[in-house]
């Protein structure tokens, strides 16, 4: 489900409600041990973007009802302090 917040240009979020992950880790009983090594990739992908905070506040694989991501774009020269995202 893709769902635009105020400008689209310089924001935008969407949220899963289904993750491959969570279903293949939790068939072999893993869930808890690499569930959310899983969901800090995105961290690792998508929290250093330039002019970019990336905001989650939850995810499947670590007890969320869904993964919901935020970017808001943010305009060079722009005082902003990152979010601190799960």
């Amino acid at each position: 489900m893709w769902h635009l917040d105020t400008d689209p240009r310089n924001e935008f979020h969407f949220e899963c409600t289904e993750c491959l992950y969570r279903h293949i880790f939790e068939k072999r009983g893993v869930l808890e041990r690499f569930g959310p090594m899983f969901c800090h990739a995105d961290i690792i992908n998508y929290g250093s973007l330039p002019y970019t905070d990336f905001i989650r506040t939850q995810t499947l694989c670590q007890g969320g009802d869904r993964c919901n991501f935020r970017f808001v774009r943010h305009r060079k020269g722009e005082q902003w302090q990152r979010s601190r995202s799960i």
